[in-house]
């Protein structure tokens, strides 16, 4: 029996792309368990002849309007309306969650503002960013422990918390790690966003 095969429900991480700069093998990566694939207006003209399935776009009327005519051959597509002054991450993030999916891979530029506004979805949904080579992701506690290989990189996106480390070397607020094996580190309190090298 072939180990590819097609899952396409809420128990596979949905993929949003909010950004068209990602390389394209993390893509190809993130496409392998054909998710459902969920894309910001603005990028349907760039990357709506792409070579993967688009399920979902969101945007304002007048740009869903556009997206329909480079989304053609994509069709059956659903076309989710927001305000202007709504965040694509936000809607996408909430129509996901009252769907019943319970993770989300994000292609996109993050901020300490979409950090914040998405807190409270995080019982709900496991959320993983990849922005700008490193992978980030909520973890729970006040500590952290995984097998890494030297040289790889880890940021906290607040870097004031963190209180120990061991492992790891600090280099202007990336820890980077020493050698093959176990890292750990504290933080002051639990509940912190960490990211480390793709």
């Amino acid at each position: 029996m072939s180990s590819h095969h097609i899952v396409r429900d809420e128990q596979e991480p949905a993929l949003l792309l909010l950004t068209e700069n990602y390389p394209k093998e993390l893509l190809g990566n993130l496409l392998e368990w054909s998710p459902t694939v969920i894309i910001d207006a603005e990028l349907a003209r760039t990357i709506g002849d792409a070579t993967f399935k688009i399920d979902v776009v969101v945007g304002t009327e007048s740009k869903l309007k556009e997206a329909k005519e480079f989304l053609q051959a994509q069709e059956p597509v659903k076309y989710l309306s927001k305000n202007e002054d709504e965040e694509t991450l936000l809607q996408v993030l909430y129509f996901l969650a009252a769907a019943n999916y319970r993770a989300v891979n994000i292609l996109a530029d993050i901020s300490s503002s979409s950090i914040d506004k998405i807190q409270p979805l995080l019982p709900k949904l496991t959320i993983v960013f990849y922005s700008h080579g490193y992978k980030w992701y909520f973890v729970k506690d006040a500590g952290f422990k995984k097998w890494l290989k030297a040289g790889q990189k880890i940021k906290l996106f607040d870097t004031g918390l963190l209180n120990d480390f061991k492992n790891l070397e600090d280099n202007n607020g990336k820890l980077i790690v020493k050698e093959d094996g176990q890292v750990e580190l504290s933080v002051s309190i639990p509940g912190f966003w960490l990211g480390e090298t793709i």
